[in-house]
C-alpha cells in the first residue's frame, strides 16, 4: 500500500508486525524578514543600545554580533547593502600561500636556488596565520557551497629548480588545511597541459627562461554580495532593526549640548529615508560608522 502525505511521514515497523505511517514532527514554516517600512517603523518607535552606520562587510558583521548577544542593535545604510568598499573585493577565500613561503623565506621570491638557501629561515608565526585562515577557507566552503566554491590558480614556473620546489609548497599547504580542506589537492602540471589551461601564459620570463610547468593549487572563491546580505538577513533574525536607502542628518546629543561641546554624550540621530523623504528621529545609546 502506498500513501501520499502532503506532510512528511515516517514509516515505522510497529510492534504488531503492521507497518503503519506516523507523521514525522519537522517545521513547515519558513522565516520570513519584516518588510523595510516594519523596520524602518521601529526607529522611531524603539531605543537602541547600538546605531551602526553602514551596511558593508563590517557594518553587517557588526550588527549581527552585537544582536546575536542580546543588545538592542540598528544599522542604517545609504544605498545598497554590499555597494560600497565591500564589493571590489577580490573574492578570495585564501589561505595566504605568500605567507607560507614568508615562514621560510626572508625575501620572496627567490631569483635562485642559492637565494633560497641564504634566505632560509622559519616563522611559526606565519603558519599560524595560514591554518587559521585555510580552517575558516574550509568552513566557509562547506557551510555555504551555495556561495562558495573552489578555485584553481596556476603558479607559473620557469627554472628547474621550481618544480620540486612548489611541489613541495603545493603539498605542504594541502596538510596544513588536512583532510577537510574543502578544495582538491594541488599539483604539478607538464608545460602542455600549463599552456592549453592557460593560452595566455608566456612561454619565457623577462629573464629569459623557457616555461617549465606549472603549480595549480587551489583557494576558495566567494559571492560577496550575497554572503553580505545573509549577515545582515541573520541580524535581522537575531532582532536587528536594517534599513537600507537611509542616511544619517544628523547625531542627536543629551542635555542639549552640540558636537563640539564638553561632555556630549550622542542618545541618537536623526535618519533620512531616501525613499520617501521622511526625516525621524531615534534614539541610540552608542553610535559606531563603519
Amino acid at each position: 500500500l502506498r500513501t501520499r502525505c502532503s506532510a512528511a511521514c515516517v514509516a515505522v515497523r510497529a510492534s504488531d508486525g503492521e507497518a503503519s505511517l506516523r507523521a514525522a514532527n519537522l517545521p513547515t514554516e519558513v522565516w520570513q524578514p519584516p518588510s523595510r517600512e516594519q523596520q524602518f517603523e521601529r526607529l522611531t518607535s524603539e531605543e537602541f543600545d547600538l546605531l551602526v552606520v553602514g551596511g558593508g562587510a563590517t557594518g553587517a558583521g557588526v550588527a549581527m554580533d552585537a544582536a546575536s548577544r542580546g543588545l538592542r542593535v540598528a544599522l542604517v545604510e545609504g544605498s545598497d547593502y554590499m555597494s560600497g568598499t565591500s564589493s571590489k573585493s577580490t573574492k578570495l577565500i585564501h589561505g595566504g600561500l605568500r605567507y607560507l613561503a614568508q615562514a621560510f623565506q626572508r625575501k620572496i621570491p627567490p631569483r635562485s636556488l642559492l637565494d633560497v638557501f641564504l634566505n632560509l629561515r622559519f616563522d611559526p608565526e606565519y603558519l599560524r596565520i595560514v591554518a587559521a585562515d585555510l580552517s575558516e577557507r574550509a568552513w566557509m566552503i562547506q557551510s555555504a557551497p551555495f556561495m562558495a566554491k573552489a578555485l584553481p590558480m596556476m603558479v607559473p614556473l620557469y627554472r628547474w629548480w621550481e618544480v620540486p620546489l612548489f611541489w613541495v609548497v603545493g603539498n605542504m599547504y594541502d596538510l596544513i588545511a588536512g583532510a577537510g580542506r574543502g578544495v582538491p589537492p594541488s599539483s604539478i602540471v607538464s608545460v602542455e597541459e600549463a599552456r592549453f589551461q592557460v593560452p595566455s601564459l608566456r612561454s619565457v620570463d623577462p629573464d629569459g627562461n623557457n616555461l617549465v610547468g606549472g603549480l595549480v593549487v587551489y583557494d576558495g572563491q566567494q559571492n560577496d554580495a550575497r554572503m553580505g546580505v545573509h549577515i545582515i538577513l541573520t541580524a535581522i533574525q537575531q532582532g536587528a532593526a536594517c534599513v537600507n536607502y537611509a542616511s544619517i542628518e544628523s547625531l542627536l546629543f543629551a542635555d542639549g549640548k552640540g558636537a563640539g561641546d564638553v561632555g556630549a554624550r550622542v542618545c541618537g540621530a536623526r535618519v533620512l529615508d531616501r525613499r520617501s523623504g521622511k526625516s525621524v528621529d531615534f534614539k541610540a545609546t552608542q553610535v559606531r560608522s563603519f
